[in-house]
Formats: C-alpha cells, structure tokens, sequence
C-alpha cells in the first residue's frame, strides 16, 4: 500500500497508540489550517488523545496525518523532520519480525489487539504494536485499518537464584 508516513523516529516514539492519516482533494479553503481540529476530532473519536499532526502540500492534494495516543501530552509537541513519503514505514527494531494484520475498525486494533496472540503463535513475544488508517480514496469515513505488530524473541524465563540454607 503506498502511503506517506510521519518521520520513522517520531513514530518510534511518540505515536505508540494510533497512526491516521488523510488525503483532502481539493484542498480546503484554509489549506493545512483544518488539520490539528480534524486530527483532534478524529483522534478523540476512537478514545485517545492527538499528540502530534502534520500537514502537506502536493500538487492538488493536502495530506493531513495525525498521531493519536492513551496519554494526553504533557507539554509542548516534539519537534520532526519532515514527511517520508513511500511505503508504510516499518516501526520494528531489526530484530523483530513485522506483521501487518487488517483490522475492520480502529476499535478493534486498539481495544481488542491481535499481536500478543499473533506473536505467540510464532513462539515469539510482542514488543509493539501501533494501529494505523489510511483514507487514500479521499472519501471521508472510507479508512483502511491495520494493527501492526512487532514480534520479538521469547525472553528467557528469569533465573532464581536460591540462597543455600545455613
């Protein structure tokens, strides 16, 4: 799926609960001005708070993407490098395996996550997961969900250490 992505690193960080992501054509009379709300309401609308949003330009089209999370933010928003446009980034370390697992609703993926039992299967653990919507078709409503899943390695079980009896 070819999609723009907000900057690898302040995915990595910062939006760890949901990735939404708009096209508008034609652009809005305010151009990227309508962004923040619309991340807002969007954001709030699944039950989480907006974090961050970004906005550009390109040709006749406004991409608007948000990054939406459980915790409201604390302070002022961090600073990004611009847009990566190109395919869905992948936000796993390179010791994990990525799975993309199509979600009906953004409801599903972030109250009812498949990537423990996903994982689990693979004799892995999970790491991270991010749910993500996409609105390519620039009809408002018309989104595609994924939860995307970052398996790492089962961590061995802790040792006991038993102190001997004296």
């Amino acid at each position: 799926m070819k999609t723009s992505r907000i900057n690898h690193l302040f995915a990595t960080l910062i939006c760890i609960s949901a990735f939404i992501e708009r096209n508008y054509n034609p652009i809005p009379g305010d151009k990227c001005g309508s962004c923040p709300t619309w991340c807002n309401s969007k954001c709030s609308s699944i039950g989480l708070f907006m974090v961050q949003n970004k906005c550009r330009i390109v040709r006749a089209d406004m991409d608007c993407q948000c990054c939406c999370s459980k915790v409201a933010p604390t302070g002022p928003s961090p600073t990004t490098t611009p847009f990566s446009p190109g395919e869905l980034e992948n936000v796993c370390t390179a010791e994990q395996k990525s799975i993309l697992i199509p979600r009906e609703q953004s409801r599903d993926c972030l109250f009812n996550p498949l990537c423990e039992a996903k994982c689990k299967e693979l004799g892995r653990s999970n790491g991270r997961s991010e749910c993500w919507g996409s609105s390519r078709d620039f009809k408002e409503g018309s989104y595609r969900w994924y939860e995307q899943c970052c398996c790492r390695d089962m961590l061995p079980p802790p040792s006991v250490d038993v102190a001997p009896w004296t």
